[in-house]
């Protein structure tokens, strides 16, 4: 969260803030934190204790991305209902590139289509 958090930089336009937080998300849902944690998600569908365990995880670290979220769309305007959506949707796809890495694909061209697509996104963030 911390390194999340070093996108934020008050003096960056939003629209800078914002693909720069989504790029440190992309990393580190590409990093052996998150392939760990997907691994134990993957163990849990057969142990109630690691499920609840996972479970308490994600209680503790959903909220605070949707808190960052919320932040960094701070003053766009938009109901936090439209804010929690779109941010959940931009995370997702931001976690969705990092899987290609994990799963084995070329790091280098998955990183190419993010930054192809990553303005778009934020763009979608940010329309009225």
């Amino acid at each position: 969260m911390a390194e999340l958090r070093e996108g934020i930089a008050t003096d960056a336009p939003v629209a800078e803030r914002i693909g720069r937080t989504l790029d440190l998300a992309l990393e580190q849902y590409a990093g052996p934190l998150y392939a760990a944690t997907l691994e134990l998600a993957l163990a849990a569908r057969s142990s109630d204790a690691l499920r609840d365990a996972i479970a308490d995880g994600e209680r503790t670290v959903g909220p605070q991305i949707q808190a960052m979220g919320r932040e960094l769309l701070a003053g766009a305007g938009l109901p936090d209902a439209t804010v929690d959506a779109r941010w959940t949707t931009a995370v997702s796809t931001a976690r969705g590139y990092a899987s290609l890495i994990l799963l084995g694909h070329p790091a280098d061209r998955v990183r190419a289509q993010w930054r192809a697509s990553r303005d778009d996104v934020v763009g979608l963030l940010l329309a009225g």
